[in-house]
């Protein structure tokens, strides 16, 4: 995230929040290997349980909370699990701006999202929603995307960009150097780090 903020951080203000719910289980290894746990604790947005995602409505909810506090928004970003979630949330909010579900949106004025190793959420209540969205992007949805995963990332990461793209009307995709990680110009992401600015500034100067 540091050189994320660092090029981006004088078009752009970040509100960065962790997950609401401390990790239940030990982190994955690519994750372990980055953030070694005797320094850092870990969180999550949900717990999986069979395909549903125990903890959601609280992290809804604690969404909304740093939406009525800090907000609107213009764009969200996540990470691997909170990629997922701000796949959703995009949907959700271009739904709402297209007539689809009023007010209801946790985010209710997006224009743009920031998609990071994420993945396709199996919850039935998030897939139905990018379903939602897939089937009206076919005219137009109201927020642009941009999505990326590494090259050395997690397999179903990797294969989630084009899956995701393609839930939504306008979206730009990169592939950067490194694992499963934000982009960093230590691991190859020179590119999307540059191609990330770029997506920002336009909508910073037609905002």
């Amino acid at each position: 995230m540091r050189d994320v903020q660092i090029s981006c951080g004088q078009i752009a203000d970040f509100v960065c929040v962790d997950g609401c719910h401390v990790a239940s289980g030990p982190p994955q290894e690519i994750v372990a290997q980055i953030w070694p746990p005797t320094d850092f604790k870990y969180f999550e947005w949900w717990d999986q349980n069979e395909g549903k995602y125990t903890g959601l409505d609280a992290t809804l909810r604690y969404l909304a909370a740093i939406e009525k506090k800090s907000g609107p928004f213009d764009g969200v970003l996540g990470f691997s699990q909170g990629g997922a979630l701000a796949a959703f949330l995009c949907a959700q909010s271009s739904v709402a701006q297209t007539g689809g579900i009023g007010q209801d949106a946790v985010f209710p004025s997006l224009c743009l999202g920031i998609l990071c190793s994420g993945f396709i959420p199996q919850d039935p209540r998030l897939y139905s929603m990018l379903q939602k969205c897939a089937a009206e992007s076919k005219a137009s949805t109201a927020v642009d995307m941009w999505i990326t995963a590494g090259k050395k990332d997690l397999p179903f990461c990797m294969e989630a960009v084009d899956k995701l793209k393609g839930h939504f009307s306008s979206a730009t995709s990169i592939m950067h150097g490194g694992p499963h990680a934000l982009p960093a110009r230590c691991r190859g992401g020179e590119l999307a780090i540059r191609s990330l600015k770029r997506f920002i500034l336009e909508h910073h100067t037609t905002s």
